[in-house]
């Protein structure tokens, strides 16, 4: 197994799949070469496991590590033989990087979720109204984009309340049904974000695009890790603190590369974009914010 990879037992089997969630630089340097090492072998792997894999009930995590602190029992419950996979992009929105996300999911017919930080919400607001026109889903991301474990328990409800009431005023027929944490940070305080009518969202791939490690990276990536039921995380913008120095306008440019491939790939191979589902009628979480 190359260094830099973890190994997560699911429902559907044990994949080798690079999922951690932090900003070790070092540790996705060390991940990319190691892709880019075997590069020739990993579509290839991608191929004979997606096309050989048998029809079965799935009920795939959010996340498919199991971390102190971090919320793993939600679970995406899919028919039996279903291909349904959820792509979702966190940081959005961004005035460089949304608009070019938006186009291709509009030249392929794909839905996608966006984790909305609040302060970008409150500055692009059209980018908002845009995600929810074009029938995207939209989640709340906190409004600064800290980090929860390390916030006072009136912060963290500051942080998701201020998110939420952004969103409902920028574009108030969007409904948001879940948050997701920065950084996968969770805590008691985050957990109880049902009060605000949210359930947690995870993740089961993650390419660490955040690294910019170029776009076959990130395509191979998901390829390889992709299962029915599969929640994939990508990114459409950047927290202020990881904002790189010079321009800008090609921050997220290989994300959006590699989606351009990675959607028709996907759907080669028999996968079907779906929303995320809704809560139950009967749950605090399907009101709206």
């Amino acid at each position: 197994m190359p260094d830099g990879q973890t190994v997560a037992s699911t429902t559907t089997g044990t994949t080798t799949c690079p999922q951690a969630y932090d900003d070790r630089r070092t540790e996705a340097r060390r991940t990319a070469a190691a892709l880019r090492a075997h590069a020739g072998t990993l579509i290839a792997t991608a191929t004979m496991t997606i096309r050989s894999r048998a029809p079965v009930s799935i009920s795939t995590p959010l996340r498919l590590e199991s971390e102190p602190g971090q919320i793993d029992s939600r679970k995406i419950r899919i028919e039996e033989g279903s291909r349904d996979i959820f792509l979702t992009f966190d940081d959005e929105p961004n005035p460089f990087c949304t608009p070019q996300v938006l186009d291709v999911l509009a030249e392929h017919r794909v839905v996608a979720t966006f984790c909305v930080i609040g302060e970008y919400a409150a500055k692009h607001p059209e980018l908002i109204r845009r995600i929810a026109t074009e029938g995207h889903g939209l989640a709340n991301h906190t409004m600064t984009h800290r980090d929860l474990s390390r916030c006072e328990p009136g912060e963290v409800r500051r942080e998701i309340s201020d998110a939420n009431k952004v969103i409902r005023t920028v574009c108030p027929q969007a409904c948001v049904h879940y948050l997701r944490a920065p950084y996968g940070a969770w805590t008691g305080e985050a957990r109880a974000a049902a009060l605000f009518g949210l359930e947690p969202l995870n993740w089961s791939v993650d390419p660490r695009d955040w690294s910019r490690p170029g776009a076959n990276v990130i395509v191979e990536t998901v390829l390889t890790c992709i299962r029915p039921g599969g929640v994939i995380l990508l990114r459409g913008g950047c927290p202020a603190d990881e904002w790189p120095s010079g321009s800008r306008t090609g921050l997220r440019e290989r994300t959006v590369i590699a989606l351009r491939r990675l959607i028709p790939a996907l759907h080669e191979y028999g996968f079907v974009f779906q929303p995320l589902p809704a809560p139950s009628v009967h749950s605090p979480i399907s009101r709206p914010v």
